[in-house]
């Protein structure tokens, strides 16, 4: 048990700094790195990165190299780190988690608000760029009279500075912006970016701790207790009277 302690708090570290191997498909991979996907989305360009190396495996191999650090067969998990090889099983009842979801306005609310849609209905790359096109339209729309942008991630909110700029309008005095992520570029934008931060390394250690748990066949029941999101206020957000 000492030994998978040591290893679940290493492989936080490294699933929080993006390491070698790299699973999931939320942020794209570093140059140059390898990425493992358990479903067929490993076309070249999918990740995000111009050089990707993104690998398709069964969810097997995607844990057990979770685990090492590299691709592993999961056959060599009983050698290498004293766990069993672990087998699929469908499980008896679907969970389905409904935490995050907003419940839907009241018919005549839901009626009265208006939906915008940009040129196309697809949901835009998560990057400036295409943020910085999304937001121009936005304001375009509106006759630049957009009070506040809160961004799915900082690398928008980037793309939102900089069609404020095209469009001589300045943050905050025009437009409150605030990120999500608080990446490290987060404090050096101008003006510096209000920011919802995630504990990355908490995330990736319940990640670590779940799957360990699985591999080893102990069910857990009820959801994990999420770590906490924290607001970083810096100077992109100003109050506005009401």
């Amino acid at each position: 048990m000492r030994r998978l302690q040591a290893l679940r708090q290493e492989r936080a570290r490294q699933i929080a700094r993006q390491g070698q191997v790299r699973l999931g498909v939320e942020q794209a991979p570093a140059s140059g790195q390898i990425s493992l996907r358990t479903f067929p989305r490993n076309f070249p360009g999918r990740s995000g990165t111009d050089d990707d190396q993104v690998y398709l495996c069964s969810p097997e191999t995607a844990a057990a190299s979770a685990l090492t650090g590299e691709i592993t067969d999961p056959r060599d998990l009983p050698e290498r780190l004293d766990i069993e090889y672990p087998t699929f099983e469908l499980p008896q009842t679907n969970i389905v988690n409904t935490s995050m979801l907003e419940p839907p306005l009241p018919p005549d609310a839901a009626r009265k608000e208006e939906l915008v849609k940009g040129p196309n209905q697809s949901v835009p790359d998560w990057d400036n760029q295409q943020a910085l096109t999304l937001f121009e339209q936005i304001l375009v729309a509106n006759d630049n009279d957009v009070d506040a942008v809160f961004a799915a991630n900082d690398q928008m909110a980037l793309g939102a500075l900089g069609a404020l700029w095209e469009k001589g309008l300045s943050c905050p005095q025009d437009v409150s912006l605030i990120g999500f992520d608080d990446q490290n570029v987060a404090p050096y934008t101008a003006p510096p970016l209000t920011t919802i931060r995630q504990p990355l390394e908490d995330l990736g250690r319940l990640a670590a701790d779940r799957l360990v748990l699985e591999i080893r066949g102990d069910r857990v029941a009820g959801r994990p207790e999420l770590p906490t999101l924290a607001l970083v206020k810096r100077a992109s957000v100003r109050r506005r009277e009401v």
